[in-house]
């Protein structure tokens, strides 16, 4: 009975170690920063780690103009490949994306439509 319960405090204060960490074993490293026509937003691309036993990703974020990129997933796109962003105007965004294994993909962020275009690269096409 004493082991019993010696375990599931240890596992409980396991739990609760890690969970408190959370975000503050992944870090986010900006690879590009876009600002809208209108200079009122910007979307930021970024990698994100979180250790050794998860692989990097790439993420997409869109910030207001004031705002700074904090240490969390991106709001708009999660993908395991690179891609590349561009504005069409103030309130829509272009994203062309390379990998195939997606995690987020957001279509509306605020007054921003968000628009994806698949584009194959040499590798895909062997």
């Amino acid at each position: 009975m004493k082991m019993r319960w010696l375990l599931t405090f240890a596992i409980n204060i396991s739990f609760m170690l890690i969970t408190a960490c959370g975000n503050e074993l992944c870090s986010n490293d900006i690879v590009e920063k876009i600002d809208s026509p209108d200079n009122s937003k910007s979307a930021v691309i970024f990698i994100r780690a979180c250790g050794a036993t998860t692989s990097d990703s790439y993420h997409l974020s869109i910030l207001e103009e004031d705002q700074n990129l904090s240490n969390e997933k991106g709001n708009i796109y999660i993908s395991q490949g690179k891609f590349e962003i561009d504005w069409s105007d103030d309130t829509n965004l272009h994203v062309s994306y390379y990998s195939s294994k997606i995690f987020k993909q957001e279509t509306e962020f605020q007054d921003v439509k968000i628009e994806y275009e698949y584009k194959k690269i040499l590798s895909d096409m062997i």
